[in-house]
């Protein structure tokens, strides 16, 4: 039979083809049969991807930001994974498999909300699991969309301590209602950043988003 993948304007991302995303979904997700939307229109600056289970639909919803994607390659942010991409094709496929674990996540601890959908940054292992997830398959996923840098060495970075940086911080945050200052020092210190002055603009733009830390 094969999943139901339908897309929501798939000309607005243009980095991979229709085509693509589907073998990526056919290759990484590896429950049954079922159904997916791919969102590509999303316009966000920092969220490159996201992934939502519909329970009444039995439907999984990827959504795809060219726009942020662009912004994080070649910015030298990473990219699904724990560094930066490559290409910028091969960053939206990162991004891609990224939110696939997120799916395969769904269907192996749907009812362990702790694990996937609690609201406390720290109590959600789904991200770096997510993140390690991409890691361990850039060679299959070179061979489906850059087979030219399969000859190439890709070592993972940290990100670079910039504004942009900044900014990739902030948006592993966004959507929830309060971190910790923990979270924040955690995550700056996994991507190099651990500083007070860029805890201190992680701080603030969070605050300024109406998240509250405590």
């Amino acid at each position: 039979m094969g999943h139901t993948i339908t897309f929501h304007n798939p000309g607005a991302f243009q980095i991979l083809s229709t085509d693509e995303i589907t073998d990526l979904i056919n290759f990484f997700y590896r429950w049954k049969d079922t159904k997916f939307r791919v969102v590509c229109d999303d316009n966000s600056r920092t969220r490159r991807g996201a992934h939502l289970y519909m329970h009444p639909e039995r439907m999984h919803q990827i959504t795809l930001s060219a726009h942020a994607m662009s912004i994080g390659f070649h910015s030298g942010l990473r990219m699904g994974g724990n560094g930066p991409a490559p290409s910028l094709r091969m960053g939206a496929a990162m991004v891609v498999a990224h939110e696939l674990q997120h799916a395969n996540q769904a269907g192996q601890h749907l009812a362990n909300e702790r694990f996937y959908t609690h609201r406390d940054y720290n109590t959600r292992p789904c991200e770096r699991e997510a993140r390690s997830f991409v890691d361990s398959h850039m060679r299959e996923l070179m061979t489906m969309v850059a087979p030219e840098l399969l000859q190439v060495h890709i070592p993972v970075t940290a990100m670079c301590a910039d504004q942009d940086g900044i900014g990739e911080v902030v948006g592993l945050f966004e959507g929830l209602s309060e971190v910790t200052v923990t979270d924040i020092r955690t995550e700056l210190r996994l991507s190099g950043m651990n500083t007070v002055k860029n805890f201190e603009m992680v701080r603030d733009q969070l605050v300024g988003l109406g998240i509250r830390i405590r």
